[in-house]
């Protein structure tokens, strides 16, 4: 469910943007040219879009928080029947902190708009993705030293490193193309910047998606003797 909810969130704010609130999204001037592609900050700042997306996403707070904590727990398990090293200790504390903070600024960043404040939002935002990377880190880092235990287990750290670095690549070209929009305009960066906002979204979505892949669906029978 934690999974589903932000999803749909996303699925359904895009949805109805398009159908319905269109004209105020395609083909408007803004600042120094026209955008072709709105952002996705900008499609969740609608009074429909918005009443969604914030019913969904801070739905599923509390059920992430959940998650991290049994993360948490099956990651200190695992450590101590490993002999935990200071690296692990550090990098379980990063991923509780981070972690926290990682709800706390999408949470924020849900409730704090560009309606409200556009800087602030921007700051927020900014906060989310520092956060969600350093998550994502220690998140990996955990994964290796204590959960690699078979086939399942290496799959789902090898397409996490993929999805970390290709997060990371996508926010440096994201920062990069709202930087030449902001200080240079730079013809249709605006608009490359929101397809960078989009895939950094979609990876970040799917990242959290492999915690699927982590699920034991194997049935243990206990036999406590005959009657």
């Amino acid at each position: 469910i934690s999974l589903v909810l932000p999803l749909s969130a996303t699925v359904l704010a895009a949805a109805i943007a398009i159908a319905v609130d269109r004209h105020l999204l395609f083909d408007y001037f803004w600042m120094c040219e026209t955008v072709l592609l709105p952002s996705f900050s900008r499609m969740i700042n609608l009074p429909l879009e918005r009443t969604f997306w914030n019913l969904l996403v801070l739905a599923h707070i509390p059920l992430r928080v959940l998650s991290l904590f049994l993360y948490y727990a099956k990651f200190s398990s695992s450590s101590i029947s490993l002999n935990r090293s200071f690296l692990t200790s550090l990098s379980m504390l990063l991923f509780l902190i981070a972690g926290t903070l990682d709800l706390t600024f999408l949470s924020l960043l849900t409730v704090v708009g560009e309606r409200e404040s556009g800087i602030l939002h921007m700051v927020l935002f900014i906060c989310f993705i520092l956060s969600t990377v350093s998550y994502m880190s220690a998140h990996l880092l955990l994964s290796i030293r204590c959960g690699v235990r078979g086939a399942k287990e290496l799959f789902s750290v090898r397409l996490r490193l993929f999805l970390f670095f290709l997060l990371i690549f996508s926010v440096l070209l994201l920062t990069i193309s709202f930087y030449l929009f902001q200080e240079y305009c730079v013809a249709h960066s605006y608009s490359t910047f929101a397809c960078l906002e989009y895939c950094t979204i979609a990876m970040i979505l799917i990242y959290h998606s492999t915690a699927l892949i982590d699920l034991d669906f194997t049935i243990k029978v206990v036999n406590l003797g005959a009657d």
